[in-house]
């Protein structure tokens, strides 16, 4: 729902970055739950930054915003050899082409870092789903 840090995910060599994830239509209760996870999320991250917890340097204020395209992701990032990346699409479209609209239900919301340990994600777990 909201994202701290940096955009770029980082380069290696010969690799490119992926992320599989499924877009998700707008709406206004969505909004609504992503202005409250922030309001929710603020003030705990001033506190932590007051205390010198670890995770004010990944949590920072200035950089808190919500997502711009909301969407529900199936991996966590990853990197492919160049070579690799048509086959990679391929396979995903032969897996996920005629997947319909779905519905799914919201869960928990949990806080995630990357590996880099330089960008923190405010997220609503999926709980179940039709």
């Amino acid at each position: 729902m909201c994202v701290v840090g940096e955009e770029d995910a980082g380069h290696v060599r010969g690799g490119w970055s992926g992320h599989v994830y499924l877009k998700i239509r707008p709406s206004t209760q969505l909004h609504k739950l992503a202005l409250a996870c922030m309001d929710a999320i603020c003030p705990r991250l001033d506190e932590n930054r007051a205390s010198n917890a670890k995770s004010a340097d990944v949590f920072d204020l200035e950089k808190v915003r919500t997502i711009e395209e909301p969407h529900i992701s199936l991996t966590r990032p990853f990197y492919l050899p160049e070579h690799q990346i048509a086959g990679f699409v391929r396979e995903l479209e032969a897996c996920l082409g005629g997947l319909g609209p779905f519905a799914v239900g919201f869960g928990q919301i949990s806080t995630y870092v990357n590996e880099r340990q330089d960008r923190g994600f405010v997220a609503v777990d999926v709980d179940c789903g039709e």
